[in-house]
């Protein structure tokens, strides 16, 4: 009986620190990155490299080409309500795929800002999430042509706008600091900037993608 009492108590005091943690006027500020879950390759974390086989006795073996991604989102925030903050997202992403026999460079590099709206809800150790966001920004591409004199290195810039949602939990590092942990969905359209087409041109891609990060609480 007493056990119980005191595992209770010890419950609700925690419960109360955690909703001290999201309360109205306190700031939320933070980092995170994405793990693609799906074909989106550009705003994720990935590294790894692709290899062509045959067992054509003729064929020979050509050296891998070698794919690289970063994505980094930092953020900030403000709670308008208990449990309810509204803030900025910030996005950079850069990937880029080399070719093992040419040397080549296929390079990618985007920068996206955009509000975000994240709910928490209190539970017994951790924080329940769910939140929407949208960004707008620009993504630069570039072929680096390092070894062949039939093809000039160019380069050009393509619009992106991004809008998604995700649902997490919240664990508790120390009193201000969490480690986030959400699954999301996402969408993105890709214009050229300079668009001369009488048609309305653009590319889409969307998919599930895992987010990791931390969330620091500031304020009284």
């Amino acid at each position: 009986m007493k056990r119980t009492f005191i595992l209770s108590c010890l419950g609700i005091l925690l419960s109360l620190g955690l909703n001290a943690q999201t309360e109205k006027g306190r700031l939320i500020t933070g980092l995170s990155s994405n793990l693609n879950l799906s074909n989106s390759s550009l705003m994720g974390i990935s590294f790894g490299s692709s290899k062509y086989h045959s067992d054509d006795p003729n064929f020979q073996e050509s050296a891998s080409n070698q794919v690289f991604a970063i994505n980094l989102n930092p953020r900030v925030g403000y709670f308008l309500i208990d449990n309810l903050a509204i803030g900025l997202d910030l996005t950079y992403s850069y990937n880029q795929e080399k070719n093992g026999e040419s040397s080549n460079l296929y390079k990618q590099s985007a920068f996206t800002g955009g509000p975000f709206l994240r709910y928490y809800y209190p539970l017994n150790e951790s924080l329940l999430f769910g939140e929407v966001y949208g960004s707008y920004g620009k993504l630069l591409t570039s072929y680096d042509y390092t070894d062949n004199s039939l093809f000039e290195d160019t380069e050009y810039e393509t619009l992106i706008l991004n809008y998604g949602l995700a649902v997490g939990l919240s664990f508790p590092l120390t009193d201000m600091t969490f480690f986030d942990c959400a699954i999301g969905y996402n969408a993105y359209k890709f214009s050229p900037q300079d668009d001369d087409s009488e048609y309305d041109e653009y590319t889409t891609q969307q998919g599930l993608n895992l987010k990791l990060g931390f969330s620091i609480f500031l304020g009284e």
